[in-house]
């Protein structure tokens, strides 16, 4: 399920974030970086999909490393208990901008998709009590989906877990040109 209204909330505060940030740029006389853009925030809007809910549950891991469980759950692709029987998973991992219940505004955050291209966040995801109790927060997903090997590679370069797109001090996807043809998947 798709939230509209987060969705629409998402998606502007992506556009007026980069639009600051072009301003900023020409205000400056600095020029676009090589690979065309302004901002992360203008790659994730141009490159990036609205993406539904799953409800499908796996482990939640600690929150504020949204990255560390998303890559995680992306490398251990496998049989996974789910209600009492064990299925078998694929997950693709996923970068962009998020926003949830209770926060002031979106975040740069990380998730996987599964095989039907619906989310399944590690990190965000409710309780079995929130859930049957009806309190689970409404949450929104805006991002980009990347090729398993460029996560790898990331995870071997970098020696942690980090953000793909805020990939500070290099920040690759935004400095080599054409590099995000070659390392994300198209959506669906």
């Amino acid at each position: 399920m798709i939230h509209e209204d987060l969705m629409f909330a998402l998606i502007e505060f992506i556009k007026s974030v980069d639009t600051a940030r072009k301003m900023y740029m020409e205000k400056n006389d600095l020029a676009l970086l090589p690979s065309g853009f302004a901002s992360q925030e203008g790659l994730v809007l141009k490159h990036g999909n609205a993406m539904p809910v799953s409800d499908f549950r796996v482990h939640r891991g600690p929150m504020k490393k949204c990255f560390m469980n998303a890559q995680k759950l992306m490398t251990h692709n496998r049989s996974l208990p789910s209600r009492g029987r064990r299925v078998m998973k694929v997950f693709r991992y996923c970068e962009g901008y998020a926003i949830k219940d209770g926060l002031p505004f979106p975040v740069l955050h990380a998730w996987c998709i599964d095989e039907d291209g619906a989310v399944v966040d590690p990190t965000w995801q409710p309780t079995k009590r929130q859930v049957d109790k009806g309190l689970a927060p409404r949450v929104g997903y805006f991002g980009i989906v990347f090729k398993d090997e460029y996560v790898w590679n990331r995870q071997l370069v970098t020696e942690r877990y980090t953000s793909l797109i805020d990939d500070y001090p290099t920040f690759p996807l935004l400095t080599e040109r054409g590099l995000l043809k070659k390392v994300t998947l198209e959506y669906r």
